[in-house]
């Protein structure tokens, strides 16, 4: 008597397929681990960010007015420059670039205060000299 096979029988199509779909799940399983090995590019779109806010912040005059900010956001976008080229080089690159971009930001609004302060003492200068001249003389 013959067993009864419980297994369907496979066409040749189909056990060919079968074979191709466990070769594809093999090659994925060895290859995950070099995935994480392999070179990531720096955030080029923070790096970007952050040159930008830097060169806003030299046009307000941040190196006069702001110093210290202007130097911190230039050494936070070197470093963020020179990180390595790994998966952790990339998130770190990426958080001093976004530091970098907001020191700069702090470096250009600190130039633009120092400004409008300039403006408005010149303007309370002018108006005390109008003060003055409006003012009738005591005989």
């Amino acid at each position: 008597m013959d067993a009864i096979s419980l297994t369907p029988r496979l066409t040749v199509y189909e056990r060919s397929r079968a074979a191709r779909a466990g070769v594809r799940v093999a090659l994925l399983l060895a290859l995950a681990p070099l995935v994480g090995c392999a070179s990531t590019p720096l955030p080029a779109d923070r790096l970007a960010l952050a040159k930008a806010g830097i060169d806003r912040a030299e046009q307000a005059g941040a190196a006069a007015a702001a110093p210290t900010e202007l130097a911190a956001a230039r050494e936070k976008l070197a470093a963020a420059e020179a990180s390595p080229h790994t998966q952790e080089g990339a998130l770190a690159s990426g958080r001093l670039a976004e530091e970098a971009e907001l020191d700069a930001r702090l470096a250009e609004v600190t130039a633009q205060t120092a400004h409008s302060k300039t403006a408005a003492l010149e303007l309370d200068k002018s108006l005390q000299a109008l003060r003055t001249e409006a003012t009738p003389a005591a005989p």
